[in-house]
């Protein structure tokens, strides 16, 4: 885990099923320099800028190098690592049992192992996760979401609000000597 003496720890992010880890590196336009996928640790250094990000990680458990895929963007780098076994999740992913502080677990991706059960086959297509078979098409003409079910279409009326005047007592040095007149006329008003 330990970069060159000049180098920045990158936000990690993690997750895993039975057979992968997906893992995100997220430092945005990064150019990637080292990328080494080994069976048992994971070597990254990287610049941007005039800043070199690094980081070497001992992994829990073996992966299959060949088989793990990665996709690098403007916004960060993402590995699909495959495990060497298809078995149990890792109580971690790397072999020390002290956290490191830039790793941190990927809860948009994190699925726990009874759930990965009730995932259908080919949900994940492509490593890329589900999101439910939800339809982002539809989300396009959310606009200010107005005539909700029950709630009707817009905001009230306020000016009906405009009379009521501000609340006596609070500080209103308006009402000094007030005696009371106004309550008896207001009460007046609202019995008829």
């Amino acid at each position: 885990m330990q970069p060159g003496e000049a180098s920045l720890y990158p936000e990690v992010l993690w997750a895993q099923r039975t057979d992968v880890i997906y893992l995100t590196i997220n430092v945005s336009d990064i150019t990637v320099k080292t990328l080494d996928i080994q069976a048992d640790r994971i070597k990254f250094e990287g610049t941007q800028g005039d800043k070199t990000y690094a980081f070497d990680l001992e992994l829990f458990d073996k992966l299959n190098p060949e088989a793990s895929k990665k996709a690098v963007s403007a916004r960060a780098i993402r590995l699909i690592l495959a495990k060497a076994e298809d078995k149990e999740y890792w109580p971690r992913l790397q072999k020390d049992k002290k956290k490191p502080h830039f790793l941190k677990t990927d809860f948009d991706l994190w699925k726990d192992e009874d759930e990965e059960d009730e995932e259908p086959a080919g949900a994940a297509g492509g490593g890329m996760p589900d999101f439910g078979g939800m339809d982002f098409s539809s989300l396009g003409g959310m606009g200010g979401m107005g005539g909700m079910g029950g709630m009707g279409g817009g905001m009230p009326d306020l000016s009906s609000l405009a009379g009521m005047g501000g609340m006596g007592g609070m500080g209103d040095d308006d009402d000094e000597g007030s005696d009371g007149e106004d309550t008896e006329e207001m009460s007046a008003e609202t019995k008829a």
